[in-house]
């Protein structure tokens, strides 16, 4: 154990010293921005820790895409990890920079080292078969919808609710300060951008990309999942099903990427993707499907519709009614009402719209996104913009003008 704990140090600080000079490298000599300059030298240095961890630390076959794909999570958990301490330690408890790097330099190596011991490197089933295609197309997807979305301006309805969640975080109240119709799932749902965009120094455009890169990136691996486990194809056809399924979360929503539909669609997929098996999932895994699904559903409610439409389907196939009690239906039902009790009781004041958004009560969202829609309203604004802006300084209630 000894000789492996100086290994596995040794190799890390092999991975450091290539992580810093490809870095520099790229930023003084290609011109790169920091940011991805350091990205790319972090992803150069997963590859050599892999490759050094595997043959010299743990002396197993590096040829297999699972025990590879177990790592780089492992690499981008130790990387979260130590942002989230540095923003801990430093903005949130007011200590020293060195005392959160001392804290990530003692406890992430550690972490890192037991869940390579214990869950990375242990022994593959089938390193052999390993089906490299498809894992590389799960990662390719994301990848180019990072490169493609890059510094392009967000949509007015995702760059609102980046806006108002950095507002809500510094202190201001949903729904008095911050005036809004919709439900405040997604106003959670955009917290992990700033948290990116604070920890990595990113601006919030971009970490909102990176975050839905790292959401589409995550179904797509558990869609592949369930495509090897519980599909017959063959690795090629598995392969082109991830790509088409990738495709299906990233190309209708290549003009708004981060929109409520296109969260609904990335958590959604699995639980669809499972639907397709001739062989009824484990109770365990429907619920973990469902769970993730209905969080979901719950941005956009009127998408129910899906599994109303499967169980009908599993109704008419089966003859029976057992369908609608099935493991999926019982959990979307939960997670909805608990939903409901949630918004009820930690966000009271939300309002109850009378219609839907496009003629909503002249809110703030609603008017900006009137001026910037319309010319003829960028100036002078008509009076609903100069009421809602008025009301939302003051944090008065805004009735319609209509």
């Amino acid at each position: 154990m000894v000789g492996r704990l100086v290994r596995f140090g040794g190799v890390g600080i092999v991975a450091t010293l290539v992580h810093t000079l490809v870095a520099l490298a790229l930023e003084r000599w290609a011109s790169l921005p920091p940011q991805g300059a350091n990205l790319i030298g972090f992803l150069a240095a997963v590859q050599v820790s892999y490759f050094g961890h595997a043959r010299f630390t743990f002396g197993v076959d590096p040829r297999s895409a699972d025990q590879f794909l177990r790592f780089f999570i492992v690499a981008l958990t130790g990387l979260a990890a130590s942002s989230g301490i540095v923003w801990l330690v430093t903005l949130q408890l007011g200590y020293d920079f060195a005392l959160a790097m001392l804290l990530v330099a003692c406890i992430v190596p550690v972490v890192t080292f037991a869940a390579a011991q214990l869950w990375v490197f242990r022994e593959a089933t089938n390193p052999a078969g390993a089906t490299w295609l498809g894992l590389a197309m799960a990662l390719a997807v994301p990848l180019g919808l990072v490169i493609l979305s890059w510094n392009r301006a967000l949509t007015d309805d995702v760059a609102w609710y980046v806006i108002a969640t950095r507002d809500w975080l510094a202190g201001a109240e949903l729904y008095r300060d911050i005036i809004e119709v919709n439900p405040p799932l997604n106003f959670y749902y955009t917290v992990p951008a700033i948290l990116v965009a604070d920890g990595l120094g990113l601006t919030d455009t971009n970490a909102q990309y990176v975050v839905t890169a790292a959401l589409v990136l995550g179904s797509l691996l558990w869609c592949r999942a369930i495509i090897r486990a519980d599909l017959s194809l063959s690795p090629h056809r598995q392969a082109l099903l991830v790509l088409g399924v990738g495709a299906a979360m990233v190309i209708p929503a290549l003009d708004s990427i981060g929109q409520r539909e296109q969260t609904l669609v990335i958590l959604m997929m699995p639980w669809l993707i499972g639907q397709l098996s001739p062989v009824p999932a484990r109770p365990r895994s429907e619920l973990a499907r469902a769970l993730v699904a209905a969080f979901g559903m719950c941005v956009k409610p009127h998408f129910v519709l899906f599994p109303i439409a499967i169980t009908l389907l599993h109704m008419a196939q089966r003859r029976s009614l057992a369908p609608i009690l099935s493991v999926s239906n019982l959990t979307f039902l939960a997670v909805g009402l608990a939903y409901v009790g949630y918004v009820a009781l930690v966000h009271p004041a939300r309002p109850i719209p009378r219609s839907s958004c496009c003629f909503c009560p002249a809110c703030w969202r609603c008017a900006t996104r009137r001026t910037a829609k319309d010319p003829a309203l960028s100036w002078p604004p008509r009076l609903p913009v100069w009421r809602a802006i008025f009301c939302r300084a003051r944090a008065l209630p805004i009735t319609s003008s209509r």
